[in-house]
């Protein structure tokens, strides 16, 4: 009777102890995953922020190039005044 009180208590301590290594073999997984995650998310984040410096910059160059053409076309508008005016004269 204690032979099968003891057998059955040892068959229930292997089988907690090997739950436990269970779950501490899932939770070392999940640990991998998310420090992975992490580190995917890092890059990510750093790739926007360089993205969103290459938008800015952009923006900077075609609000400048949309200035100059509008200067350039300014230009030419008085040009064409000053040469029609001195054409009327």
């Amino acid at each position: 009777m204690v032979e099968n009180i003891q057998g059955r208590l040892m068959q229930h301590v292997q089988e907690v102890l090997r739950i436990k290594d269970e779950r501490d073999v899932h939770r070392v997984k999940q640990i991998d995953y998310f420090s992975k995650f992490k580190v995917h998310l890092g890059k990510q984040q750093e790739l926007t922020r360089q993205l969103n410096e290459k938008v800015d910059e952009f923006e900077e160059y075609r609000i400048g190039s949309v200035n100059s053409r509008l200067l350039d076309l300014d230009e030419k508008a008085k040009k064409t005044k000053g040469s029609t005016k001195k054409s009327k004269k």
